[in-house]
């Protein structure tokens, strides 16, 4: 049986990740990509999205999506 591709999301400007029915919420891409969240911020199309919403957030195709490690400051 063929995997039904629904989008392609880029990440950090160079990696297109063509997303599948099992991965639709940007923590599921998260995971899929064995990426460390524990300090890290995420955008879509250059939209900060809270760590809270990463399990709420659908992906749909030509999201760009960029990770960036948090940093502190004040």
């Amino acid at each position: 049986m063929d995997t039904i591709n629904l989008a392609r999301v880029c990440v950090n400007q160079q990696m297109w990740i063509d997303l599948t029915p099992e991965v639709v919420h940007l923590n599921q891409l998260l995971e899929q990509l064995n990426m460390a969240t524990g300090h890290v911020a995420v955008a879509v199309n250059n939209h900060i999205v809270n760590q809270q919403q990463w399990a709420q957030q659908v992906l749909v195709n030509n999201d760009q999506i960029s990770v960036f490690g948090a940093i502190a400051g004040g």
